[in-house]
């Protein structure tokens, strides 16, 4: 298992792993504003729409500031993404060369131990 694991699935894993931990950062620094006058919004005792929420904050606190937290959102997503898409990865290449089953058996085992990572 692990022999063929080193050839191709484990490279496969690798390189799925790394490219998940660069999606993660993109959609991680797209969104992060969202999340950021989301929490304000829901933290806010007046009912007040996102726009408004957004202008008071760029106004108080610079455009910068939406971007508060997104480290710690980084440090959180970043590992276990790329941690979760590089172990099924190349648990899935593996099982689908070495296991006689339904390929969507091995698909939905090779996530399930992925998840538990």
């Amino acid at each position: 298992l692990l022999a063929r694991s080193a050839e191709g699935s484990l490279a496969s894993g690798l390189k799925n792993g790394a490219a998940s931990a660069l999606a993660t950062i993109c959609a991680k620094a797209a969104l992060q504003p969202f999340d950021t006058l989301k929490t304000l919004q829901q933290a806010s005792t007046a009912s007040s729409s996102l726009f408004s929420v957004c202008a008071e904050r760029v106004r108080s606190h610079g455009v910068l500031s939406l971007y508060r937290g997104l480290g710690v959102s980084f440090i959180g997503a970043v590992p276990a993404i790329s941690a979760y898409f590089a172990v099924y990865s190349s648990l899935k290449g593996t099982l689908l060369a070495r296991v006689n089953a339904p390929p969507l058996l091995l698909v939905a085992i090779s996530a399930a131990m992925a998840n538990t990572v």
